[in-house]
Order: structure tokens, then sequence, then C-alpha cells
């Protein structure tokens, strides 16, 4: 692992702030911080025949986690809404190297003669693999290896590559974006097939992550696989984990900043990576091109007002729907402002009025709360922005915001000044 206190990312070059703050791409392994989970993805990953669900927020590390605990022996696809499962195996024998020839076919015992058609059936898939090509060795040596499969089933043929490449994990991310049902319950049987063969494999195996707020959500599990898969939640990092990558990604930089500064930016990311690396990014950006001393608040404002500027496009569209633009009341406004001020991640319809009250004057009558009631209604609509969803328990209704982004970008539309009408000027 590279010493995080030597500068520079080739040949002696110094670092860019976009070497080491990543918004929009999983950290490097300098960056990488140990998280109370971490031991639990590696368990999983050497447990034998065990295959791994990663799920949780959007911002909040899934990838970097996996990647980490696999190191150099993962192969990574990404998952999109079109592709089919075709189309993932495809990729995933791409990722491996230079695949010269690649066909699957459909196809049965009768076609194939008896052994081969007894294999396909073991795996359950209905696809038998033909591969020609090459393949690059994740060890330190760097071999490139003539790989040839000659009609093997799909698992097999799978296997056999990733043997001969030496990646010993097949990550399939961003797997919320999959929606076809037939997609997923392909994957969840080549899950089953791959776990049968965990001790001729080498306990080779599948990861599967994606932002939802189950295992059971972002892929459906028979009885069969769930047997054979762990799932993990990612949740928000603690305030100390987001303080390290603060410290180490400045300190590699050799930026200085202020406490109060470095506590503005954990309190903005609520725990989520993606809050701090986009505001660092900004920072280091503006202590190197201005010749500043440090990250003190003033500059740190200016780059909160950057960085929100690059936040997810989605939420500024939804933030914009959801407010109201003009009135005095605007009890959307003050719903949304009141909840992200919280530290709370869900809440009754009693405590979502409390929070609302903590934060403005009360304009209405205390007696009547139905235009808040109506407000958080509107607030779940599309065409009012849908920031907050809710769900029922036992008869009693929670709120929460649909984006778990939502309250740091909110906080910081207030830190950078952008809209002073939140607090009532």
């Amino acid at each position: 692992m590279e010493d995080i206190g030597t500068s520079g990312t080739a040949q002696g070059t110094a670092p860019k702030p976009e070497d080491i703050f990543t918004p929009r791409a999983p950290a490097g392994r300098r960056m990488f911080v140990s998280r109370e989970i971490g031991p639990k993805i590696t368990n999983a990953l050497n447990e034998m025949g065990a295959q791994l669900i990663v799920y949780g927020d959007t911002g909040a590390g899934k990838t970097t986690l996996v990647l980490e605990s696999a190191q150099e022996s993962v192969a990574r696809v990404e998952c999109h809404q079109e592709k089919s499962f075709t189309d993932l195996i495809r990729d995933a024998f791409g990722s491996l190297g230079m695949v010269q020839e690649l066909r699957m076919t459909t196809s049965n015992a009768t076609e194939l003669g008896a052994e081969v058609g007894a294999g396909l059936a073991a795996g359950g898939l209905g696809f038998v693999a033909k591969l020609t090509g090459r393949v690059q060795t994740k060890s330190q040596s760097q071999v490139t290896k003539e790989v040839e499969i000659i009609e093997q089933p799909l698992v097999d043929a799978l296997l056999t590559a990733m043997g001969a490449a030496e990646r010993r994990v097949l990550f399939l991310d961003n797997f919320d974006h999959i929606v076809s049902d037939n997609v997923k319950r392909s994957v969840a049987e080549l899950m089953i097939a791959i776990s049968d063969r965990a001790d001729s494999s080498g306990n080779i195996k599948i990861v599967v992550a994606g932002i939802a707020d189950s295992a059971g959500e972002l892929l459906g599990l028979s009885d069969s696989a769930s047997r054979r898969t762990i799932s993990v939640r990612v949740a928000p990092m603690r305030d100390n984990e987001i303080r390290e990558i603060i410290a180490r990604g400045m300190g590699i930089l050799a930026i200085a900043i202020d406490d109060d500064a470095a506590k503005k930016v954990a309190d903005l990311s609520r725990g989520y990576p993606y809050v701090t690396h986009l505001i660092c990014l900004h920072a280091a950006r503006l202590v190197i091109g201005t010749k500043a001393q440090r990250v003190d608040r003033k500059l740190l404002g200016q780059a909160i007002r950057l960085a929100v500027e690059e936040f997810e496009l989605d939420l500024e569209t939804r933030f914009r729907k959801a407010i109201e633009h003009s009135g005095v009341s605007r009890p959307r406004t003050r719903i949304l402002y009141s909840l992200a001020d919280s530290r709370r991640n869900e809440w009754t319809f009693g405590e979502v009025r409390d929070e609302v009250e903590a934060s403005f004057e009360a304009t209405e009558s205390k007696s009547d709360y139905t235009y808040l009631n109506i407000a958080l209604g509107k607030l779940q609509k599309p065409e009012y922005g849908g920031l907050i969803r809710s769900w029922k328990v036992r008869g009693k209704t929670f709120y929460a915001f649909a984006n778990p982004l939502a309250p740091s970008y909110i906080q910081m539309l207030v830190a950078a000044n952008r809209v002073p009408w939140l607090l009532g000027e």
C-alpha cells in the first residue's frame, strides 16, 4: 500500500486535488479509510461459498469498500438499465482481458452431448459459452495468458476465465440500475451455481452492490439463493471516519485546514464521503489557485458555494420543484429546512411539527396543523420534487428524505447564502 505521506502520483510528481478527492469515483488506495463495517465484508469474501450483497444509501462508499476489500482480485462490471444478462456476462469476460471471440448460445443436452448438457442443467442458466482470447493476471508478474474454452456451460467457462486471470471476485456494481426481473433472476441463479462450485474454483464469488433499503429490494432471492448469500448494509460513515478523510487528503496535498473548518465539512457531510470529497476538492483547488496559507472558514465558504453548484443535478431540480417561490408561511420550504437541520433521519408527524416550530416562529394557529399535513403530502409527489417519502408501521406514519443526500445539499445552500429566505430574511 502506498505511503499516504509521499507526494506524487507517478514518478515523483506532486499530487493534484483531483487525484486525492474524487467525489465521482471510488476513493484511491491512499484515501481509503478503515470502517467498522470493513471486516464484515472481508469475512464474507473469505467464507467458502458465500456470495455477497452490499446495499445502502447513495454516496455512502459501497464501491470503495468492496474494491478495497477485494483489492487486486476483483473484476468489476458496471450495471445499466438497458443491459441484459448476456450483456453483463460479456462485460464480465471483457473485464478479464482482451476477448477475441465470445459466443453464448442456448442449447440442450441432445444438441451438445450428455456431459455438457448435464453441466448446463447444473448451472441452471441455459447458456453454453465458447471463448478464445487473452486475460491479464492481477499478480505482480502481470502475466498475459491465452485462454480457449470450447463449449463449456456458462458458469464453468466464467470460472475458468476468472481463474486464469487470477480474479476471485466478480463485482456487479450499481445493480440498482437493473430493473428487469429476468436479469435479476439469472444473476441469482448464477450466484447459486458459483457457490456450489466454491471448492473446485478456489472460492470465486459474486458481489452485487447498489442503492437500496434492503438486500431483498436490490436482488430478490429464492430460499436456495438466500442460504448462500450474506448481505451487508453500508451505513453512513462515523464522524471520526469523515474527519480522517479530510485530514488524510489535506495531509497528502500538504494543505493545512483549521479545525473549525474541518468540523464544518464533517457536519455538512452527515456521514456521506461523496459530500466530503466534493467540498474538500474545491477547498484544495482554492488554496492552490489563490496561494492561500490554509483552509479557514472564509475560504471554506467559497468552496461550499462552488461545491453546491456541482452537487447531484437531480437534487437541484427536485428542490426547485419542492419549495414555494412566494408567500409568507411557505410550509414546504420550512419543512425541508427544518428536517435538514435535524440530526435525525426519520420523523413522525408530531416530530415534523416540533422540528418546524423549533426552527421558525409559528405563523399559523398551533391548534391547527392541517397546513403542515398538506405540505408533507405535496412533498411526496413527483410534481413537487418527491423529496419526502413516507411509510407506516403499526398504523403510525413515518417520514424521511427520499434522497439521503438532500439534507447536506440544503445545508450547503444555507451555508453558501444561496437561499436567505430560508432563514426568514
